[in-house]
């Protein structure tokens, strides 16, 4: 087998790998310099990149856990304020209209079941107050009012 020869006059046959390790020791682009030897940086910064993404998609994903158990809560109190409002207003009814349909005294209700709770109003026609409460999954709300004359 005869060796070419190469423009530099050699006419040795060489070996590929060779001729990699005598480039990257003249400072030609071997195997491990120049743009290669970027690949490790760009690697560490994606890694890092992506660490970062997800300690705040873990965050975001905690927040929006707790917001919707937060708002099951919310919803029975405004329900339980609901329920309150509406009990005040059907004893209002009895005190404006005086009658008192159930005979349990004059502007009180008893507890009547709706929706997902319970609401009943009392009556005090010594201080001129009614009070309405309502209770959804044992969260109770209360609303008073004070009249002075119907």
């Amino acid at each position: 087998m005869k060796a070419k020869s190469h423009p530099s006059g050699d006419t040795q046959r060489r070996h590929p790998e060779a001729f990699f390790a005598e480039g990257s020791r003249s400072g030609s682009f071997g195997p491990l310099s120049g743009p290669q030897d970027d690949r490790g940086s760009i690697l560490i910064a994606c890694l890092i990149i992506l660490a970062t993404l997800t300690v705040y998609g873990g965050v975001l994903v905690s927040a929006v856990y707790e917001r919707s158990l937060n708002i099951g809560v919310e919803v029975d109190r405004l329900q339980a304020l609901y329920l309150a409002e509406a009990a005040l207003a059907k004893s209002l009814n009895e005190v404006k209209s005086l009658s008192d349909a159930d005979g349990d005294g004059l502007g009180t209700v008893p507890e009547t079941k709706f929706g997902n709770g319970v609401y009943y109003a009392s009556h005090d026609p010594g201080t001129l107050a009614i009070t309405g409460v309502g209770e959804v999954h044992g969260i109770k709300r209360r609303v008073r009012i004070k009249y002075e004359g119907l």
